[in-house]
């Protein structure tokens, strides 16, 4: 009886877990689209759209927060690196999800040379979200020069989720397939799995 009363006390704090997670996972994947870029004044046109596409890259963390990720992101004309912002929650209504309230990171760009640039970024949790499979994020970004000195550069980027062909299909065979244990973990074929309880494509099952 105590080991039944467990066995479902640990399988309804991993489903907690799952549904903790969840919004999360649903908008993992990489975006592709526009960057505007603008100093001192918040400005998003023509003149502030960088030609190249770029790419912001979301994942998942195992406390059912993301990792946010500019790529390459650049600055007057110049190539400094990515912008990597970790432990954003994330918001479900439906379709739409919004992001949490999350503390700026410091960037050193260019570090070590004549153009080093010290940058605090965040991502404005008050205007960005997620639609469906479009991403539109403002990610405030302040130059600091020095204690006394610092300069507002914003960014926006507007994009959509990239999906190749025959993936849909590809990723739901693989979560039906997908086993965890207990702590999380991802395991291997069931027929090489200890005794013990799983989640087998998000349900309950026994290994004798």
């Amino acid at each position: 009886m105590r080991k039944t009363l467990l066995l479902s006390f640990l399988f309804a704090l991993c489903a907690a877990m799952q549904a903790q997670n969840a919004p999360a996972q649903a908008v993992v994947g990489d975006y592709s689209g526009e960057l505007y870029v603008s100093l001192l004044d918040e400005i998003y046109d023509q003149d502030t759209r960088l030609d190249e596409p770029y790419t912001v890259n979301i994942t998942a963390e195992a406390n059912g927060t993301i990792v946010f990720s500019l790529n390459d992101f650049s600055f007057a004309g110049a190539l400094l690196g990515d912008i990597r912002l970790p432990g954003i929650a994330v918001n479900a209504e439906g379709q739409h999800y919004t992001f949490g309230e999350n503390t700026p990171q410091r960037f050193v760009f260019l570090e070590g040379t004549e153009a080093e640039i010290v940058a605090d970024a965040s991502l404005d949790h008050t205007r960005s979200y997620i639609e469906g499979d479009s991403l539109v994020a403002y990610i405030p970004v302040v130059w600091v020069l020095n204690e006394d000195t610092s300069f507002p550069i914003y960014v926006l980027f507007k994009g959509k989720r990239l999906i190749p062909e025959g993936i849909a299909s590809t990723q739901a065979a693989r979560s039906a397939e997908e086993i965890y244990d207990l702590a999380g973990r991802r395991r291997a074929i069931a027929t090489q799995l200890p005794k013990g309880l799983y989640i087998v494509g998000g349900k309950k099952q026994i290994i004798k």
